[in-house]
Parts: structure tokens; C-alpha cells; sequence
């Protein structure tokens, strides 16, 4: 099993990303390594010489965080100091030392990173310091440059796969925000779907101050058949019977138990007298009386013709009235024809 410390980086960070591309490239059959070559007396001071050792691992982590940032800077000159920093510190990590010991046999990853990082450090400060320094850029070239290409390309692939990403995420952040408003509105209706119904009572009817005048206190009845213009010019006629009204309402539970008939044959009453009884009969609906109530008014309207049975119809019709179903008032007296 793989030791944590061969891949330090949090997972799913751009270093991460970068380190796991490298550690590819190492693990690629068709990439060669090989430790610098040193001398014999090199690799006694390294085993036995501890505090010389020590010291070769702090010039060897310096030659190396030195060498590979004058490679970037040469390489990449449109970057940020992001990218500078990020990558040195991916190719100069001692999990990515460790992955070049073990690619050589000199380390198992089953074991920390930390022992093989400090003696790869170790072994290039002492080829440094036996070789010189143009011996060592040759060989750090040959081993070294395609690995920061490699971390190059990785950053630039991150880079442009992260903001690919952040833009679907804002889509579906997008997305996520509609979907809840309408879960949360589908909630609202069905909460309110399952409420007992409220019930409101009707609003008590109304009527008109105008239309309670109609009803309760009567209406004027024309029942000419001649035009308005012969109302208005009789201004002579004084033939107003009155009838009470008391009296009015007892002829009218007297004529319902009685069995005359106002449109029956005519008997003493002439055919036009008989006709404005019949027609009043059928154009009054049917009517509580008040309480009390003023004397009912009779008016004919214009004058017929002077007939000699004239007085006799009237004294015969306002007899007869007694029994009709109909209200008349002073303020709104029934006008006969």
C-alpha cells in the first residue's frame, strides 16, 4: 500500500493535479532516470560523514529549488508568480524525489517520503561539488526538463478544466436555485390545497332606499290606454274616490273566501268597468299589507265622453275595488281609466 506521504497535496487541488501528472510521467516506461554519478569517496563522506551529510542535503535543496526556477522562468515568460510557485513547489517536494528513488530501486512507497527526498537531496549537492557546475546543469536538463513540461501543461489543463467547470457549476447553481424556488411554490399550493376551506357567510342583501319605497309603499298604477299628454292637461277632474285602507284589506280576505270572480261574466258593472278590474287583478303580484297603513286613493285619469251611466260605474267600481288586490296611497295613488 502506497504511503499518504507519496502524494501530499490535497486531492482534487491544482497542485494535486500537477503532482499526479508528474508522478505519471516518472512511472512512464519510456522515461529514463539515473542518479548522477559519484565517486567512491563521495558515496563514503554521504554514508559515514553525518554532519557533512546534513550539510549536503540543505545545499542539495537549494541547488535544486535554485535550478528549477531559473528552467521555469526561462521556459513560461506569460505566466503569474502563481504558476512559478505552484510548479517549483510540485517538482521540488520530496514525494516527487521519493517517485525518482523509486523509479531507480533505491525506495518503497510503502515507507515516508522524507528519508528518500533528503538522500536524493544529499547525492546532488556531492555530484555538485565533484562535477561543478556546468556538469550538473547537464545532467539536471537531461533528467529534469521534461518533467517541467510536463507540470506546465498540467497547471494550463487545470487551469482552463476549473473555469470550464465553474461555469457549469454557476449554470447548475442556476438551475438548483430555480428548481427550488418552484419545490418551495409547489409546497406553498399543496399546503394550501390540504387547508379546511374557509367558509364566508353571504353578505346580507341590500336594497335600494329607492327599491324598499317601490316595494313597501306602493307604486303609482297608470291604467290609461290614452297617451301621457292627457294625464297632464286633465287638471278638472275631481272625481277622487276614498276608500281606507282598513277596509281595502278586509274586502281582500273577504273576496279570496268569496266566489265571485272579478273576470266573470259582467253582471251590473258596464264592459269598461269590468275591463279595468280585470286588468288591475292580473298586473298587481300579491302583497302583504304593513301594519298600518293610509287611506287608499282612487283617481280616474282622463275623462271619457260624457255618458249618463257615469256616476253609477264609478259608486259600482269603487264598490268593487273593495275586493281587488291592489295598494294605492296619497303619495302614490292608482290611477284609473
Amino acid at each position: 500500500m502506497v504511503h499518504k506521504s507519496a502524494f501530499p497535496f490535497g486531492i482534487g487541488t491544482h497542485n494535486d493535479y500537477m503532482h499526479k501528472k508528474v508522478v505519471e510521467k516518472i512511472r512512464d516506461p519510456e522515461f529514463s532516470f539515473q542518479l548522477p554519478p559519484l565517486s567512491n569517496e563521495s558515496w563514503k563522506t554521504i554514508c559515514e560523514d553525518k554532519q557533512e551529510s546534513e550539510r549536503l542535503e540543505f545545499v542539495g535543496d537549494a541547488l535544486m529549488s535554485d535550478f528549477v526556477a531559473q528552467e521555469l522562468y526561462r521556459i513560461y515568460n506569460d505566466v503569474s508568480p502563481h504558476f512559478y510557485t505552484n510548479t517549483r513547489s510540485v517538482l521540488t517536494a520530496n514525494s516527487t524525489f521519493a517517485h525518482l528513488m523509486h523509479k531507480v530501486a533505491f525506495h518503497n512507497l510503502n515507507d515516508p517520503v522524507k528519508p528518500a527526498g533528503d538522500a536524493f537531496e544529499t547525492i546532488i549537492a556531492a555530484f555538485y561539488k565533484e562535477c561543478g557546475h556546468d556538469a550538473f546543469h547537464g545532467w539536471i536538463k537531461q533528467f529534469f526538463r521534461p518533467l517541467i513540461y510536463v507540470v506546465g501543461l498540467a497547471y494550463r489543463n487545470y487551469r482552463n478544466g476549473h473555469l470550464q467547470r465553474r461555469k457549469i457549476n454557476h449554470i447548475n447553481s442556476g438551475l438548483v436555485r430555480v428548481l427550488d424556488r418552484a419545490r418551495t411554490q409547489h409546497f406553498h399550493r399543496k399546503h394550501l390545497s390540504v387547508c379546511k376551506p374557509v367558509v364566508i357567510p353571504p353578505l346580507s342583501r341590500v336594497v335600494h332606499p329607492a327599491l324598499q319605497r317601490l316595494v313597501w309603499v306602493g307604486t303609482m298604477i297608470d291604467l290609461t290606454i290614452d297617451s301621457d299628454w292627457e294625464d297632464v292637461d286633465d287638471s278638472e277632474d275631481d272625481g277622487i274616490q276614498e276608500i281606507p285602507s282598513d277596509l281595502f284589506y278586509r274586502t281582500k280576505i273577504a273576496l279570496a273566501t268569496s266566489s265571485v270572480k272579478v273576470d266573470g261574466p259582467p253582471t251590473a258593472l258596464s264592459s269598461h268597468t269590468q275591463q279595468l278590474l280585470r286588468t288591475i287583478s292580473h298586473s298587481l303580484p300579491p302583497f302583504s299589507p304593513p301594519i298600518s297603513a293610509p287611506n287608499l286613493l282612487v283617481i280616474p285619469s282622463t275623462p271619457k265622453p260624457a255618458s249618463r251611466d257615469r256616476d253609477t260605474d264609478i259608486q259600482q267600481l269603487a264598490a268593487h275595488l273593495q275586493r281587488t288586490p291592489m295598494l294605492g296611497t296619497s303619495a302614490n295613488p292608482i290611477t284609473l281609466d
